[in-house]
């Protein structure tokens, strides 16, 4: 049976970070894939700048989590999926964000900056199919590299420290987002709003990384799930400020993860029970 990335760390870290290849897969997926991939992507398809910004955004961390495993850490490839997991974990990734994110448009609704419409884009049956297609292949790449490499290389700081500086990372990832704003204030402040919110998230992401055995594919349904309902809200169900509303997600995040660490404090080691 081939190693997971749970399995590996445990045979090769000895209980301490290899910041060298965190930083140097840090460096690829922010900054050194981004400006090839782009300058690359760039002159294929010049009349496309959208597509361009899609790919780059959405496959970054999987090919700079590939050209450690090949050809620094040189661990393979061979078992960095880790294993499928179990059925009602991907029911949970599932009907967790659907949760989370119907609270956060009820709140939206209450204080008065949104409210819940049907209809307010295409025809839901239209819309799903792609809606669903979409956001399981824009994710696959993050989670791959997010969860599937770096996570298991900031472990031995233990669960949370861990997963809060996996949020950083990935909030910062997101920094060619944030300069598509207006003035450099605004894009500050849209990072910001990245950094804290995937620091937010990156915890349960975490719980459900290591409960499901290290398994790629059920934060992949999880990241997908999130951005699936959030997407489906804003587009299709609820006239609302999107900033209001993914704040309000955000906050609900938070409190559920403050909850789930104040019911089962977080391993100082992986665990996966």
């Amino acid at each position: 049976m081939n190693a997971g990335p749970l399995d590996r760390f445990r045979a090769a870290s000895n209980g301490h970070v290899a910041w060298r290849e965190v930083a140097a897969f840090t460096l690829l997926a922010l900054l050194v894939l981004r400006v090839l991939a782009t300058l690359v992507l760039q002159a294929v398809f010049p009349r496309d700048p959208d597509f361009v910004i899609g790919l780059v955004d959405n496959y970054t961390p999987l090919f700079a989590a590939v050209i450690m495993l090949l050809l620094v850490s040189r661990e393979g490839l061979r078992g960095s999926l880790g294993p499928l997991g179990p059925g009602r974990l991907y029911a949970m990734a599932v009907l967790i964000p659907a949760l989370f994110t119907l609270v956060a448009a009820l709140a939206a609704a209450v204080i008065g900056s949104g409210r819940l419409v049907m209809g307010t884009g295409k025809p839901l049956w239209s819309v799903l199919p792609v809606l669903l297609a979409g956001t399981l292949l824009s994710v696959f790449g993050e989670e791959y590299g997010w969860r599937g490499y770096l996570l298991p290389k900031l472990l031995p700081l233990g669960e949370l420290r861990a997963s809060l500086l996996v949020g950083v990372i990935w909030g910062a990832w997101h920094f060619p987002n944030a300069l598509q704003e207006a003035t450099m204030a605004d894009a500050i402040a849209v990072l910001l709003f990245y950094i804290v919110g995937n620091m937010a998230l990156s915890p349960l992401f975490t719980r459900f990384f290591l409960v499901s055995g290290g398994s790629v594919a059920v934060v992949w349904v999880l990241h997908a799930a999130f951005n699936f309902f959030a997407t489906l809200t804003l587009e299709q169900l609820m006239v609302v400020e999107e900033s209001v509303f993914a704040g309000a997600l955000l906050v609900v995040v938070a409190i559920s993860a403050f909850l789930l660490y104040l019911r089962r404090p977080l391993a100082n080691r992986t665990s996966t029970q």
